[in-house]
């Protein structure tokens, strides 16, 4: 699920409370310092926001979402918006 911090608590507070569930959060922060340790880029807010998005929404549930996942996705916009 991609969304903010208050749909991520509207869409748990309707499971029941007792129930197991496993979870890894991501956020922009992430983002930027693995686009910062594993190419050496400052990016922005807005670049981080679409990285993280774009990963979530698109990435291969076989895979998951590691720092692989952000740099190609990083790659991929970037690119994109190079072409624009």
């Amino acid at each position: 699920m991609f969304g903010t911090v208050r749909e991520v608590i509207e869409r748990l507070s309707r499971r029941n409370p007792e129930e197991p569930i496993g979870s890894i959060f991501w956020d922009i922060d992430d983002v930027k310092d693995v686009i910062a340790t594993h190419r050496n880029e400052k990016i922005d807010d807005q670049l981080a926001f679409d990285v993280l998005r774009s990963a979530i929404t698109h990435h291969d549930a076989n895979h998951g979402i590691s720092a692989e996942t952000f740099i190609d996705t990083f790659y991929l916009l970037k690119e994109e918006r190079a072409q624009r």
